[in-house]
């Protein structure tokens, strides 16, 4: 079953779904709304074949304050690029961040207010590495974690991207650390990243968590541990 977050104005959204239909829109089609950090929201439309399980691609809409349609992103996005994140920015435009099927590839599309594409980026794949949590911040900017195999365990990387795909920060790589992962990285209002690492016991009952500061520099500041609780 596929989980799909649904927008809170149901009459804007049956318009969409209508205007979806007129736009010629092939399949079934399974909308998702963002709104963010600009005038307008943004509306993925996941399309699927007439079975409902092939998917096909997605449609970027742009709607305004009152679920009216604004633009329609040009290009689509193909279905090999997997299922997008969306983020509104402040500076009007859209940011599209695809972490590729493949699992070792990340890559970001940008979208002006009138839903043209003005920037897009790939990164990777590269050697034994692959993707980790991949997130936007409040801020717009896209937090992405790497993963390398070495002997004894995984090595971490943590990239900041800005909304146009490009690397404004490159933390790591750090480990690898026994019977320890990590689990998520955060990016704080000064720029600087915060890592959660996580010890399980050996029951995995229990957790020893580590806190790591950087910089916007990629300077470790600060380390906290907590637990096991």
């Amino acid at each position: 079953m596929r989980n799909h977050s649904f927008p809170s104005r149901p009459a804007a959204l049956a318009a969409a779904l209508l205007l979806a239909v007129a736009a010629g829109l092939q399949g079934a089609t399974y909308p998702e709304a963002q709104a963010g950090s600009n005038a307008n929201t943004q509306l993925l439309f996941y399309t699927y074949d007439a079975t409902g399980f092939n998917y096909l691609g997605s449609v970027l809409w742009l709607l305004d304050g009152q679920g009216g349609f604004v633009a329609a992103g040009t290009p689509s996005i193909p279905a090999a690029a997997g299922l997008p994140l969306v983020k509104g920015q402040a500076s009007g435009n859209t940011t599209l961040a695809f972490s590729f099927p493949d699992g070792q590839s990340v890559g970001t599309w940008t979208y002006n207010a009138n839903g043209t594409l003005i920037a897009a980026a790939t990164y990777g794949p590269f050697a034994n590495t692959i993707t980790g949590n991949v997130a936007f911040s409040p801020s717009g900017q896209l937090v992405v974690i790497w993963s390398s195999s070495v002997p004894g365990g995984e090595l971490y990387s943590a990239w900041t991207l800005d909304e146009y795909g490009n690397v404004v920060s490159a933390v790591g790589p750090y480990g690898p650390y026994a019977n320890t992962s990590l689990e998520q990285v955060v990016l704080k209002i000064d720029g600087g990243q915060q890592w959660f690492w996580s010890s399980p016991s050996a029951d995995e009952s229990r957790a020893l968590t580590a806190v790591w500061s950087f910089d916007a520099g990629g300077h470790l500041t600060g380390v906290a541990q907590y637990g096991p609780f």
